[in-house]
């Protein structure tokens, strides 16, 4: 089942990779992202690191490393979950 869902999570991140132009053109810009981008592609930009990290954590998924990335990387800001456990 990590498979399935994972490869759902990587098509699609190429879909939103590939087709960026159509998303921009159908549902248009977001003008906070072009603001804070500081660029005028901000939302295509945007909508390029979206189907990035849905690629990224749809491998991750596949792979069974989501949930060691997950607490690598906010671990340290939640501390131990269970702290008489050792991990």
């Amino acid at each position: 089942m990590n498979i399935i869902i994972g490869l759902i999570m990587v098509v699609i991140g190429f879909v939103l990779i590939r087709y960026t132009l159509w998303f921009v053109t159908n549902f248009g810009r977001i003008p906070s992202f072009e603001k804070h981008l500081h660029s005028f592609g901000g939302t295509f930009l945007f909508y390029k690191l979206l189907g990035l990290l849905f690629s990224f954590f749809g491998i991750l998924h596949m792979t069974g490393l989501l949930q060691p990335f997950i607490g690598w990387l906010l671990g340290s800001l939640f501390g131990p979950v269970f702290p008489g456990i050792a991990q």
